[in-house]
């Protein structure tokens, strides 16, 4: 059997990926083991009547981790500038980057979103 084994410096890449969002829902993670495991959730909010920038809100509930995306519509992309921590995962530190892209289309408020995502494991604690 294969298997790769990805290290950032003196992290661990556990998860990794592009996902699309289906019809405008968020998008759920499950990162770990059956018995085991983080669930990170991308809920997109768009309000472009505002006029206001990208931001990010966190609600955290036991092993579940809600991140509140509100005007990610760039078609070029907007997201963290460097790893954010976001929790333990068996006595480790877990971190977070990502980036979150839009293509308009006809109506910026009815598209799709795709996130790129790497979840790292840090023996710093």
């Amino acid at each position: 059997m294969y298997f790769t084994k990805i290290k950032s410096g003196n992290t661990e890449i556990i998860s990794n990926g592009t996902v699309i969002s289906y019809n405008q829902n968020p998008i759920e993670l499950k990162i770990g083991e059956d018995n085991e495991y983080l669930i990170l959730i991308f809920d997109f909010i768009d309000d472009l009547s505002k006029n206001e920038s990208p931001k990010m809100e966190g609600i955290a509930e036991g092993i579940k981790l809600t991140l509140k995306l509100a005007n990610f519509v760039n078609p070029l992309g907007g997201g963290s500038n460097s790893p954010i921590r976001i929790g333990t995962f068996k006595n480790k530190a877990v971190y977070l980057n990502f980036r979150v892209y839009q293509l308009s289309g006809n109506n910026p408020l009815k598209s799709d979103k795709t996130l790129d995502y790497t979840i790292y494991l840090s023996e710093e604690v």
